[in-house]
């Protein structure tokens, strides 16, 4: 099923009417389903609306061309590679959100204010963490912090953006820093191990696996479908190659690669197949009983719809290694003029390829 494309000219203004083009048609009736943007797979989520109605409060404040410095520095908390527990207790520690005495007392909750410990100042979460005079004892220990030391605070979420060392010293530093570790510990430098190569792997004796892949060409706005069948030997029994406009989206193009990968299958008569791609987004979602929400759903139900057709079938993920040839495919759309398939055979160009692609005992 296709736009008809002189009807949609004539009746959208033209940016319109190539968004339109581009959104890929369902081969069956689907009802009107609500989703939600804020998420890939168009389901809601608690997190994404928070993050939704973070970023609409930061468009509604003043100056907010300029970026948002509590912003940055939530999106620094969250990239750091420590415990999640440490991560939100300095977020709620940055957003003044710990049940120090202040903010208890804010709250009219009867409590003194005053700091327990030094009985000198307000305890907020800048001074019951940095600048309370009893602390000395925890920070003189940390020789790298004692240049910001007497430094005044506005609050904790000054102090964590205070640059401590220029970040051309931050490198030299580091390798000091494991030098020493090494040193003490009297260990060397582990040799790191490099990850097995993925490799295609065939099918079970008398099965074929169907191997899909899509590319994007940013230039000309459209995009590729690449599909490999082979048998339990390796042996090639068809390939295709398929241009397409662009879908919008990389998710979308490797929904519509699956999709196509099942038409083919039947268009060449096999009974049951893998199929097998690199997204596991994509993989996840056909593997999925619910259907999906995401803007590429419509493609995911039809595809789970042409698989019911066959006797047997099974959604398989690989690493781009092991889908080297499929993606080959992909790429080499971008010069063939519509559809081009290959019987028993891929395109001599890519012999090479498929050769290498036998020896996986």
């Amino acid at each position: 099923m296709e736009w008809d494309h002189s009807l949609i000219d004539r009746l959208f203004f033209p940016h319109d009417a190539v968004a339109i083009k581009h959104t890929p048609l369902s081969n069956q009736e689907h009802p009107d389903t609500l989703t939600w943007p804020g998420n890939t797979n168009g389901e809601y989520s608690v997190r994404s609306g928070y993050r939704f109605l973070v970023d609409e409060e930061d468009k509604c404040l003043p100056g907010s061309s300029r970026p948002n410095p509590l912003q940055n520095t939530w999106r620094t908390i969250w990239s750091l590679h420590i415990p999640k527990k440490c991560q939100m207790f300095a977020w709620k520690a940055t957003c003044e959100a710990l049940p120090t005495k202040l903010n208890l007392h804010k709250r009219r909750i009867p409590v003194d204010p005053t700091c327990e410990l030094c009985g000198e100042c307000n305890e907020d979460a800048i001074h019951a963490l940095w600048s309370c005079n009893q602390l000395q004892i925890v920070w003189e220990k940390e020789s790298w912090l004692q240049s910001i030391r007497s430094t005044p605070f506005v609050d904790f979420a000054d102090l964590l953006t205070k640059e401590v060392d220029p970040i051309n010293q931050v490198g030299p530093k580091a390798k000091c820093y494991l030098e020493e570790y090494l040193n003490a510990t009297d260990q060397r430098k582990p040799q790191a191990q490099s990850a097995p190569v993925a490799r295609w792997m065939p099918p079970r004796m008398l099965r074929y696996k169907v191997n899909y892949d899509g590319a994007v060409f940013k230039d000309t706005n459209e995009a590729g479908i690449g599909i490999i069948v082979r048998d339990s030997s390796g042996l090639v029994m068809a390939s295709l190659v398929q241009k397409v406009l662009f879908p919008h989206s990389i998710p979308s193009i490797e929904a519509w690669a699956a999709k196509r990968s099942i038409q083919f299958a039947l268009e060449i008569g096999l009974p049951e197949a893998e199929f097998e791609g690199d997204s596991q987004i994509i993989v996840s979602a056909l593997k999925d009983t619910h259907p999906s929400l995401a803007p590429f759903g419509l493609l995911i139900e039809d595809a789970k719809g042409l698989a019911r057709k066959l006797q047997r079938f099974s959604f398989l993920h690989v690493k781009r290694q092991g889908n080297g040839l499929a993606h080959a495919l992909a790429r080499k759309a971008q010069f063939c003029n519509s559809l081009e398939v290959w019987m028993e055979a891929v395109p001599p160009d890519l012999e090479h390829l498929y050769l290498s692609c036998l020896n996986f005992s």
